[in-house]
């Protein structure tokens, strides 16, 4: 049995002649999005392609193993669908003529990016790129392959906040390699949870690489501006991007992780903005940090702290301490910071010294307490002992020795009221701190939305951790399982897993009739079905508008399996003369580039 053959195409395991990976649940013979590879694969004679990662408007990330190295990778390839197509049934991309030079021009960028990245000494805190080449009319990066999860998802497994401690030690690498990337030149322009990968080491590494028209809202390709996280300027060709705009994202992430918040989004604020400083969210997040983020968030560019150099030194300032003259004390000036404690959930808020000094002076009253109820015991000894005395002379009396042994008991009875008391002092102290103990009853989360309970306060003293399934039962975004019962009673911090469906597995064909193209294309994302767009010569229906799709409408799609259905745009035949021929489609038929050498990609 060859190598590739026992590899699993969904997670690169060995599984042997098993058909199903159990491991990650790949099938093989699984479906695959026709517009990108088919699993099963192998490039430039060395890289086996698995299953389809991800996808956005510049290209497709494949899982994939390096056969020479023996070594899991991933594949990026340069696959900008609205300037081109697959071949059917096979690997070849057309490029549609009249996009060609765009085609062009964006490709020698993709390959000059990953180039730079490959041979520059950032492998610490980027995903690496191994390995750069051509083929198939288009181009691959070949890049390491990183065993981590998401910065979004360790949020939610450190109760959804970090203390500012916590985010020096995680972002201080990174904040270096970025001044590094822009002095090469390279503007991320996507920074956020998304492409922000956390190892096993708890390291953050720099994922998630696109050239500038894949993050700028109206350019030819389509988009992948994160919200919340985008500068304004990546909302209009026009503004000119810089080491600013990353800035910003960078500052929006830090706003994310210490405030538990996602930004408003930089479009929104344009119209009204609402947000709230850091500190005012989080008060133990020192004053300096938080100005500083607010600085990097600023709309107008003029306004914003452009190098990351400054960016950095601010945002690491040590404040400086002021001196009380009347009383000789040198006072931090950021008490809050200085006084944050971690809650079990992992949040910090300002410690209580008031009460802290309050239990201090409780305990000092309880010990003067025993002291006196000690002397007033030994005084009763005493006189317990003077009258024994009295009474033995009186009657001929007693020995010393009885005396002695009246005595000690009477001295043993005081010890024994002694030790009572602390003991009663300690059980009030335990009960106290168990009082105190933060205790929940859960909810009944099933049917709830997710993102409405990840925002909402009220839930705060949960870690929830949320998984993605595709579910008939419930809509696009419902919980519809969690792993502890509601009624259960919890502590604060408690992790609770949820289950969050993403819509049907398949899904009716919507009708199409007098719609226009993009309204179409918004109800199909809603939907989750994958869609192509063609051009299509027609007068029986109004330009720009729908004029049919590949399958009938209410056909069952398996969205679950990427299947794609193709929707056909309306466009007005060109007018024609009495002898007139047939239209003709140059504009929307696909041509290969003229040659596959990478020079003339250039």
């Amino acid at each position: 049995m060859s190598k590739e053959t026992e590899l699993c195409l969904g997670c690169m395991e060995k599984i042997g002649s098993e058909k199903e990976c159990p491991r990650c649940g790949y099938c093989k013979g699984d479906g695959h999005i026709a517009s990108y590879l088919a699993p099963g694969i192998m490039l430039n004679g060395r890289y086996l392609i698995g299953r389809l990662i991800c996808y956005n408007g510049e290209s497709g990330l494949y899982i994939g193993y390096d056969m020479a190295e023996e070594r899991k990778v991933t594949v990026r390839e340069y696959m900008p669908e609205t300037l081109c197509a697959r071949k059917e049934n096979s690997s070849e991309i057309e490029v549609y003529s009249d996009h060609l030079p765009l085609y062009k021009t964006y490709l020698a960028e993709y390959i000059e990016l990953h180039r730079t990245l490959m041979t520059s000494d950032l492998s610490g805190s980027i995903q690496p790129v191994l390995n750069v080449f051509t083929g198939n009319n288009t181009a691959y990066a070949v890049m390491d392959y990183i065993e981590g999860i998401g910065l979004k998802t360790y949020l939610s497994s450190c109760g959804d906040v970090l203390s500012w401690e916590q985010v020096k030690h995680l972002f201080a690498p990174i904040l270096t390699t970025l001044g590094m990337l822009h002095s090469k030149g390279i503007i991320h322009r996507g920074l956020c949870p998304n492409t922000l990968l956390v190892t096993e080491k708890k390291e953050l590494r720099i994922i998630g690489f696109g050239i500038s028209a894949s993050r700028t809202a109206d350019s030819d390709i389509a988009c992948e501006v994160f919200s919340g996280y985008a500068a304004p300027e990546q909302y209009s060709s026009a503004r000119r991007n810089g080491s600013w705009t990353d800035i910003y994202g960078i500052s929006a992430v830090l706003y994310r992780c210490l405030t538990g918040k996602t930004p408003q989004s930089a479009q929104e604020r344009l119209e009204n903005d609402t947000l709230v400083e850091p500190s005012l969210v989080n008060r133990a997040i020192p004053s300096n940090v938080s100005k500083v983020i607010m600085k990097g968030l600023s709309l107008e560019v003029s306004d914003r702290i452009s190098n990351i150099n400054e960016f950095v030194d601010r945002l690491f300032e040590q404040p400086q301490p002021v001196v009380d003259s009347s009383a000789e004390i040198r006072v931090p000036t950021h008490r809050t910071a200085s006084n944050a404690r971690p809650t079990q959930s992992g949040k910090s808020t300002p410690s209580r010294p008031a009460q802290s000094n309050n239990r201090k002076s409780g305990k000092k009253r309880d010990s003067s307490m025993k002291y006196i109820i000690i002397c007033c015991a030994m005084g009763v000894a005493i006189v317990i002992f003077l009258l024994v005395i009295l009474i033995s002379a009186a009657t001929g009396g007693n020995s010393v020795e009885e005396v002695t042994t009246t005595l000690t008991e009477a001295v043993e009875v005081t010890n024994t009221e002694s030790d009572l008391t602390e003991a009663t002092t300690e059980e009030s102290e335990q009960t106290t701190t168990t009082a105190k103990t933060d205790l929940y009853v859960l909810p009944d989360f099933k049917g709830r939305k997710f993102d409405s309970i990840s925002e909402d306060g009220r839930y705060s003293y949960l870690t929830l951790v949320p998984t993605y399934e595709f579910n008939n039962d419930y809509e696009s975004g419902m919980i519809f399982e969690q792993d502890i019962e509601s009624g259960t009673t919890v502590g604060s911090g408690t992790t609770i897993n949820l289950k969050v469906s993403k819509g049907a597995a398949k899904v009716a064909l919507p009708d199409y009739a007098n719609m226009t193209v993009e309204s179409y294309k918004e109800l199909l994302g809603k939907l989750n079905i994958k869609y192509e767009t063609k051009m299509e010569e027609t007068d029986k229906v109004k330009e720009g508008y729908v004029s049919r799709c590949s399958v009938e409408v209410g056909t069952e799609i398996d969205v679950a399996n990427g299947e794609t259905v193709v929707v056909y745009t309306a466009l007005t035949p060109a007018p024609t003369e009495t002898s007139a021929t047939e239209p003709s489609s140059e504009a929307t038929t696909p041509v290969a580039p003229e040659a596959n050498s990478e020079q003339d990609f250039r």
